[in-house]
């Protein structure tokens, strides 16, 4: 079996054409030749030219993979370098949004609304390949964002893997909530003969954290002991006396994360984010998949339901008129909604931590509260939003207050007077997760800089005034306005 396969793939990357545009996509790209059941070679590797793939499949590899990173140089990466290291020879990253659900039907589905979604905020530069078994992988070239792009004090270089985790997690939920993709996808699934109990988890609606299965919702209680328990079930004998309990009634179940009440029901689209990592690999276009012997192709964006596997047969594929991550068809910009409005939407996973974060700033002993000390962008803020930007509002003053010193109370009290003045407000649930979050994090930040175009001049609240020429973060003016007003009065 084994010389069967590596006989496949020598024939199959023998031809010029599959090695032409196996290298247009690997280019400035890591590179790593898996070779069947050894597993992959040496790392770091490039393909400069397109006999590097012949000498790959001479020497028995049988599958291409390559980064979602861009690099100045892939072969300066090695095993055990920090994350400020790689940031410094990083050039870029593409979005690859992969797509692996084991029902064939619903991962084609899937794959449809997602490419629906991702044209929904005006980005034309979108392709598709199927993945060689049992999925798809969508992508998005780099050179679709802008270049100068900031989020959050950080360039859009530096925002892998966070980026693209923050992306899949927003559209994940733009189509479960847009398109309504549960009930649609339990109908396949019966229809396909599987029980839909499986796929489903229940949410909460204000934070979006699932509910522990563990959680009791029924309150019970022993007429002989007098214990209480609490049960999930709707029957349950006592733990000391072994009587059968009487159930008193229902809990009011909290979320643990926000302790909203509400819960809904949501299809686990098992899209797993968590293996989206520095110098993360997927599979190359036009490579070889050792289990199902297919070869990942591009296929046609409006025709993804359609799409038959045995057209990824070797002996069946010709090169296709789409291009997977065709960089030329890019514009500039057409992605920079979509990652905005991705930090918008949820902040709360795990972020890979640099070893040595830099200390921005000091917060001062006595927390500074004088609104006449704010810039012109918070006071704006601070009177209401009207349209787009609320949940951006949100980050910048939670960020604001915690560097002015105030108390965690504070913030939360202001954030609900704040809320009240919006157009329309925002859940009260979705405030409360914020500030959770904020609040168990260690490392304090300032909000985003005044030259961050993702916030202030985005949604309309940058009015410039005098002092506002001298500073470069909301921030930085509070605390230099303050520090020059003391030294004025000590005069």
């Amino acid at each position: 079996m084994k010389e069967k396969n590596e006989t496949k793939a020598w024939a199959f990357y023998t031809r010029k054409d599959i090695q032409r545009e196996i290298l247009r996509t690997t280019r400035g790209r890591e590179v790593a030749a898996k070779y069947a059941e050894k597993g992959f070679g040496r790392r770091p590797d490039i393909l400069q030219f397109e006999g590097d793939i012949l000498e790959l499949a001479r020497q028995g590899a049988t599958s291409i993979h390559v980064s979602e990173e861009h690099w100045l140089n892939p072969l300066e990466l090695a095993a055990g370098m920090t994350k400020r290291e790689l940031e410094r020879i990083r050039s870029g990253w593409d979005l690859i949004v992969d797509i692996d659900f084991e029902v064939w039907d619903v991962a084609k589905h899937v794959a449809k609304q997602m490419v629906r979604a991702i044209k929904d905020h005006g980005i034309k530069a979108i392709s598709i390949k199927f993945s060689g078994n049992k999925g798809f992988h969508i992508g998005v070239p780099y050179e679709a964002f802008s270049k100068d792009l900031t989020i959050n004090s950080k360039p859009l270089r530096n925002l892998f893997p966070e980026g693209i985790k923050r992306i899949v997690m927003y559209l994940e939920g733009y189509i479960q909530e847009k398109y309504n993709i549960t009930e649609e996808i339990k109908r396949i699934l019966e229809g396909n003969g599987e029980d839909t109990k499986g796929y489903v988890k229940v949410i909460c609606i204000d934070c979006g954290r699932q509910k522990k299965e563990e959680e009791k919702n029924q309150a019970f209680i022993c007429k002989w002991c007098r214990k209480e328990e609490k049960s999930s079930e709707n029957y349950i004998t006592c733990p000391h006396c072994g009587k059968l309990m009487q159930k008193i009634g229902e809990i009011n179940e909290r979320c643990s994360a926000c302790e909203g009440v509400k819960f809904k029901e949501k299809i686990d689209l098992a899209i797993d984010t968590l293996l989206i990592s520095q110098r993360h690999l997927y599979r190359s276009v036009y490579s070889l998949h050792e289990k199902s012997g297919l070869v990942s192709i591009p296929i046609n964006l409006d025709r993804i339901e359609e799409f038959n596997k045995t057209k990824a047969q070797p002996e069946k594929v010709i090169i296709s008129r789409f291009k997977f991550l065709d960089a030329a068809k890019a514009t500039s910009g057409e992605a920079d909604r979509l990652i905005i409005q991705a930090f918008d939407y949820n902040p709360k996973f795990v972020e890979e931590k640099d070893e040595n974060p830099q200390k921005e700033f000091e917060v001062p002993k006595i927390a500074i509260k004088d609104e006449k000390q704010f810039p012109p962008c918070i006071r704006k803020i601070l009177e209401g939003i009207q349209k787009d930007g609320k949940k951006r509002s949100v980050f910048i003053l939670i960020n604001f207050f915690k560097g002015l010193g105030w108390k965690d109370n504070e913030i939360q009290e202001k954030l609900e007077e704040w809320n009240k003045k919006n157009s329309e407000p925002l859940r009260e649930g979705y405030i409360r997760a914020q500030q959770s979050w904020h609040r168990r994090q260690k490392e304090k930040i300032p909000p985003p800089n005044c030259a961050n175009k993702a916030y202030y001049l985005e949604f309309g609240v940058c009015n410039p005034d005098n002092w506002c020429r001298t500073i470069k973060n909301p921030l930085q003016y509070t605390l230099k306005k303050v520090q020059k007003t003391k030294k004025s009065q000590a005069r």
